[in-house]
């Protein structure tokens, strides 16, 4: 039993609320967990058929769906998700990447890989390549929103039709439509409505730094985070998982109200800025969309 469809990215632009319409189709199996496989080291220290057992319980299911959104951005993903599995299908989901770029930035934060400051401050950083040597996770911030860049190398492996291109745009204003045409996609009844998920919406960055502040002190506790802090993982062990469980209700339902985030605002100087570097990328998106992509770098 191997994945004959992998939703690939964009990472913070809906792809975990696709997944989960997904998964309550009863025709569809879905990876309990992200992957990292194909990415490096895993696909060095990890045997196919360590990989293959991981889907076992897809026996009978029409389609098997793993999701890893870092995938996209991947350079050595296209080549081996083509090797290993040759007739997949593609699932990408994109978003205005400045809009992307901020709420991954609030991200990055909250999972430890960057400093906690202020939005003005640590994106003039990053900009200015200032943190990079140092944290080098904030080079992804921009680089993930180079969508057309990095569709180009999976379509060197895989013809157009094999990629399905959603916008989280969509997602937001008409979801079931969006969850249907994937239904489609990936071959199976396209009139089963996913009760559960489709009212709700794709989870949002936390933008509170007392929020975020808690997340850095209390995640050690649970979560090991790699030397280039780049990748955290989850703590081997019932008590490592649980601990993670007990953390997250604890924030969803205390914290969350005690310490409501405001909406994160770019300067406009800042805003043109990134829209200067996003912009020769996204006309190239459209292209390959064939669609025009008209509201996206524009700013509130």
């Amino acid at each position: 039993m191997l994945p004959n469809f992998v939703i690939i990215g964009a990472q913070k632009a809906g792809s975990t609320f696709l997944l989960n319409c997904l998964a309550e189709h009863p025709n569809i199996y879905v990876h309990p967990a992200e992957d990292a496989y194909f990415q490096d080291p895993d696909y060095q220290n990890t045997t196919h058929d360590v990989f293959e057992r991981r889907f076992k319980p897809a026996h009978g299911k029409t389609a098997i769906v793993m999701k890893r959104a870092n995938y996209l951005a991947s350079p050595e993903c296209p080549q081996r998700i083509c090797q290993d599995l040759p007739d997949v299908g593609l699932i990408a989901v994109l978003r205005d990447p400045i809009e992307r770029a901020v709420s991954a930035y609030f991200h990055f934060m909250t999972s430890g890989f960057i400093p906690i400051q202020p939005l003005g401050l640590g994106m003039r950083q990053i900009l200015d390549e200032k943190l990079h040597t140092k944290y080098p996770a904030a080079k992804f911030i921009l680089d993930y929103g180079l969508y057309a860049k990095h569709l180009r190398r999976y379509l060197e492996h895989f013809d157009r039709d094999r990629l399905l291109i959603l916008l989280f745009d969509d997602l937001k204003v008409r979801p079931l439509s969006v969850a249907k045409q994937s239904y489609r996609f990936l071959a199976v009844d396209e009139t089963y409505t996913p009760d559960r998920s489709i009212g709700t919406r794709p989870m949002a960055s936390i933008t509170s730094m007392v929020r975020i502040r808690l997340h850095n002190c209390v995640q050690p506790l649970f979560v090991r985070t790699n030397p280039q802090r780049t990748r955290n993982t989850t703590r081997r062990g019932p008590l490592g998982w649980m601990l993670r469980k007990g953390f997250n209700a604890m924030d969803r339902l205390v914290w969350a109200r005690l310490f409501k985030g405001e909406r994160p605002q770019l300067d406009q100087d800042l805003h043109r800025e990134l829209a200067d570097r996003f912009r020769p990328d996204m006309e190239d998106l459209e292209t390959i969309l064939a669609r025009r992509l008209n509201g996206w770098l524009a700013g509130s």
